[in-house]
């Protein structure tokens, strides 16, 4: 029973934080907003206008493989103080079904970061 009391506390503990970061997690992506983008447009006032709107100085593909390899080699080092990194390709039917998995993640990480791009952090939670 105490196993189990600290499994389920473990598991909500996860819950609140993958919360938590999910919620903040746009927001602080837009306030890495440090760049200007300028753009000249045939606008009504003249024949150029300018208009300036923040944007990434990085490329948002850049962010989501520097993401998503930090959280893959975090779970490797979970992984490897329990069972050991050779666990992880024991069972290859496993590893082919988790693949979409990963590559779905990835790309909604990836469509995370062009929405807040074209928007703003708050408006995306």
């Amino acid at each position: 029973e105490n196993s189990a009391r600290k499994s389920l506390v473990t598991q909500a503990i996860l819950c609140v934080l993958c919360t938590l970061v999910g919620a903040f997690y746009p927001t602080m992506v837009d306030w890495s907003k440090t760049a200007v983008q300028r753009v000249y447009v045939n606008g009504a006032r003249g024949p150029f206008e300018l208009l300036e709107r923040k944007a990434y100085p990085f490329s948002p593909v850049s962010v989501v493989f520097v993401d998503d390899a930090l959280q893959l080699s975090i779970a490797l080092c979970f992984i490897a103080s329990k069972k050991g990194v050779r666990s992880l390709w024991s069972n290859w039917s496993l590893v082919l079904k988790m693949m979409p998995l990963g590559a779905i993640y990835a790309i909604g990480e990836l469509l995370t970061l062009r929405s807040v791009q074209k928007g703003s952090g708050p408006v995306y939670v």
